[in-house]
C-alpha cells in the first residue's frame, strides 16, 4: 500500500467501487489539472474512468460524473440533495449573499422569486430591448471598425466593453462610466483568481478591494434612489420596471441585484458571442457568415422597425448561436457538494456526506452518440427534430445548466446574443490576424477565449 492510500485508507473506503486515477502523495490528482482547462482534464477522465469518476485535490476525494442519467439526479430530480459550496465561498465577497446563484435552499427559493428574471413581466420587458440594443451596437461597431483599420482589437475585450454597454442600457438606460466598468473588471478579476486559488480565504485582504467594491454597489444605490424619486413610467430600462412592478427587495437588496446582473451575464455573453465570430470568421466556415449575413439583411432591410418576434424567427441565426455554444460552452463547469447531513445515493452509488461533486458539458456537447462529427462546426445540424429532440437544459446540450436552478437570465442571454450578432453582422464581419488563435480559458466560471484578435471591416 502506497503512502497516500494509508494516510486515506478510511476515505478510499467509503468510495469502495468507484475506480479513478491513481493519487500520489501528497497532492492525489491536481496535477493532471495544471495547466490545463478542467472540462478538458473531466472530459479524459469520463471516458478513462465511465459515468462516474473518483480523484482526489489533496486528501478532498471529488467525484466526477458523466452521465445524462447522474447529471438529472444531481440537477433536477434529486437536487435538493446538493448544495453549493465552492463558488460561493470563492464568490460571496465580490457578489455578496443576496445572490440566488450563490445561495442555497431555503433562501435561495425566495431570492429566485423576487429575482426580476423571474418575474411575469420579464418577457414583455426582454422584447423592449431590441430597438434600443440595435442602434447602440451598430453605432459601436462603426467605430471599432474605423480604430482597427489602424490596429489590430483584441476581440474578448471588445466584445466585453461591448457587452457591458449593452447591459448598461437595458439595466438603467444609459451607458455606465468608465470609471465603473474599470471596477467592474476589476473585481471580476478578484473573483476569477479565488475560483481557482487552493486556498480561499474568507475575507479577501486587501483595503483597496474593500473600496472599490464600496464604489461599484454605491454607484447602482444611486441609480435606485434616482428612479424612486423620479419614476419613468415609459422607460424601457430595468430600474423602472422593478419599481413599477412593485420591488420585493430593500432598496440595498435591489441595487445589489442590479449590479450582480452584470456578473451574471457579461461573461458568458462574451464568451458566446467571441466564439461564434471566431467560428464563423474561420475560411472553412466562410459559407455560413455569407448565410447568415443574407438572413440578417434580408430582415433588417426591411421598411418597418425591427421586433422582437422578428430575431426570434431568425431560423440561421439561432442555429449559430446553439452550434456556438454546443462547440463551446459557455459554462462548461458546475460545481456542487452532496449534502451535509447525510448520505445521498447517486446511481448505483452511496456518497458519503458533503462530497464535492464535479460536473461538465462540454463531453456530452461532444459525444459522437449524439451528435454526428460532434467537433466539426455546422450550424445546419439543428434541424427541426435535432432541436426539438435537444432543448436547452437538456441531456446532451445545456449550455445554460438545467434543472431549477439552471440559468435565471437565459432568456435576456440569448436575445442580447442574437442582437448583437444581428446588429454586427447587418454592417461588418471580423477578419482574424494571421498569427491569432482561439485558446480557451478559464475566467470567473466561464470558458473565456482568449488571444483572438483581428480587425473589424465594414462592408462596402
Amino acid at each position: 500500500m502506497g503512502l497516500f492510500e494509508y494516510i486515506n485508507k478510511s476515505k478510499i473506503a467509503e468510495f469502495n467501487g468507484i475506480s479513478g486515477p491513481s493519487p500520489s502523495f501528497p497532492l492525489g490528482n491536481l496535477l493532471s489539472f495544471v495547466g490545463e482547462n478542467p472540462w478538458e482534464t473531466i472530459a479524459g477522465f469520463s471516458i478513462n474512468y465511465g459515468e462516474i469518476c473518483l480523484v482526489w485535490f489533496g486528501s478532498s476525494p471529488h467525484l466526477i460524473i458523466n452521465s445524462p442519467d447522474l447529471f438529472r439526479e444531481v440537477l433536477e430530480t434529486n437536487w435538493t440533495d446538493y448544495y453549493k459550496d465552492s463558488p460561493k465561498k470563492a464568490l460571496e465577497p465580490v457578489i455578496t449573499s443576496y445572490s440566488p446563484f450563490l445561495a442555497n435552499p431555503p433562501a435561495w427559493k425566495s431570492m429566485r422569486d423576487s429575482d426580476s428574471f423571474s418575474s411575469p413581466w420579464s418577457p414583455k420587458w426582454i422584447s423592449q430591448q431590441v430597438l434600443i440594443l440595435k442602434e447602440s451596437i451598430k453605432l459601436r461597431t462603426n467605430g471599432l471598425a474605423k480604430f482597427s483599420s489602424k490596429k489590430s482589437l483584441d476581440l474578448t475585450h471588445t466584445i466585453q466593453k461591448m457587452s457591458f454597454d449593452s447591459f448598461s442600457i437595458s439595466v438603467s438606460g444609459k451607458i455606465l462610466p468608465e470609471s465603473i466598468y474599470d471596477i467592474f473588471t476589476y473585481m471580476g478579476k478578484v473573483g476569477a483568481d479565488r475560483l481557482t486559488s487552493l486556498f480561499v480565504p474568507k475575507y479577501i485582504p486587501s483595503v483597496f478591494f474593500y473600496w472599490k467594491r464600496r464604489k461599484w454597489f454605491s454607484y447602482f444605490s444611486k441609480l435606485v434612489k434616482e428612479v424612486e424619486s423620479n419614476p419613468n413610467p415609459n422607460s424601457s430600462d430595468l430600474i423602472n420596471w422593478i419599481f413599477a412592478s412593485g420591488s420585493k427587495y430593500s432598496d440595498k437588496g435591489t441595487a445589489i441585484n442590479l449590479a450582480n446582473v452584470f456578473y451574471g451575464g457579461v461573461y458568458s455573453v462574451t464568451s458566446v458571442l467571441v466564439t461564434a465570430i471566431w467560428l464563423l470568421s474561420q475560411i472553412k466556415n466562410k459559407h455560413f457568415e455569407e448565410k447568415l449575413k443574407l438572413e440578417i439583411k434580408e430582415t433588417f432591410n426591411k421598411d418597418n422597425e425591427i421586433t422582437f418576434k422578428e430575431i426570434e424567427e431568425m431560423s440561421f441565426l439561432d442555429k449559430v448561436v446553439r452550434e456556438s455554444m454546443r462547440i463551446f460552452p459557455p459554462v462548461p463547469l458546475y460545481l456542487r457538494n452532496s449534502s451535509k447531513s447525510k448520505v445521498v445515493k447517486l446511481g448505483k452509488n452511496r456518497i458519503p456526506p458533503n462530497t464535492p461533486i464535479l460536473i461538465s458539458n462540454y463531453a456530452l456537447h461532444h459525444s459522437d452518440v449524439r451528435w454526428e462529427n460532434p467537433l466539426e462546426f455546422n450550424p445546419e445540424r439543428w434541424t427541426k427534430d435535432v432541436i426539438t429532440n435537444n432543448p436547452y437544459g437538456s441531456d446532451y446540450f445545456f449550455p445554460f445548466g438545467r434543472g431549477p436552478r439552471a440559468c435565471m437570465g437565459m432568456s435576456y442571454a440569448l436575445i442580447n446574443i442574437k442582437l448583437t450578432l444581428a446588429s454586427f453582422y447587418s454592417i461588418a464581419r471580423f477578419e482574424p490576424d494571421l498569427k491569432s488563435n482561439y485558446v480557451q480559458g478559464f475566467f470567473f466560471g466561464v470558458m473565456m477565449p482568449q488571444t483572438v484578435t483581428g480587425k473589424i471591416v465594414l462592408d462596402e
